[in-house]
């Protein structure tokens, strides 16, 4: 039987965890992807996943499990993409009606990946189910010199994303202001 302390910083590590898919959520929610679509002059699904999602999402992921230990990247990614549904459907996509467990599935694998091998293979993961989910219900694929191109910076941004939440995780310890 688990303490009232050790149950209470398990409360504590899932609201810092809620805080850190919320923040995420509204980085996502707030940015213009259109905009970003428009000025590389591409059209290609998920691009925000792709070129921003080292930063968007990979962070305060790799933030959630180096902070607060094991499993609570795939937290805060999960918390991510429910905060997500819990708004709208997944990328706004109604048919079929449940295509929201791709994004469940992307986030887990993002999360799972970011946890155990670093954010560039997590990154690439989300976005190739999500891109994979989109060719198979709608024929909507990217081309493929885009569809390589964006997999490979999805990937450099994960790792990037991961590198910097390395580094913000060891300052934030060498002060102490977390354990």
């Amino acid at each position: 039987m688990k303490s009232a302390d050790a149950v209470s910083g398990e409360i504590l590590n899932l609201a810092v965890a809620a805080s850190l898919a919320l923040i995420s959520f509204l980085i996502t929610a707030t940015y213009p992807a259109k905009v970003l679509s428009k000025f590389l002059g591409v059209d290609v699904p998920f691009l925000g996943i792709a070129v921003l999602g080292g930063f968007i999402f990979i962070f305060w992921i790799s933030i959630a499990y180096r902070i607060l230990g094991k499993n609570f990247g795939i937290i805060t990614a999960l918390l991510i993409a429910s905060f997500s549904l819990l708004v709208t459907p997944w990328f706004g996509i109604t048919d079929p009606p449940w295509f929201g467990v791709y994004g469940l599935i992307s986030f887990f694998l993002m999360g799972l990946l970011t946890e155990r091998i670093n954010g560039g293979f997590g990154n690439f993961a989300c976005l190739i189910v999500n891109w994979l989910a989109l060719g198979y219900h709608y024929n909507v694929y990217p081309p493929l010199h885009l569809a390589i191109s964006f997999a490979v910076v999805s990937f450099i941004s994960g790792f990037v994303g991961d590198k910097l939440a390395y580094i913000v995780s060891n300052k934030i310890r060498s002060i102490n202001v977390i354990g």
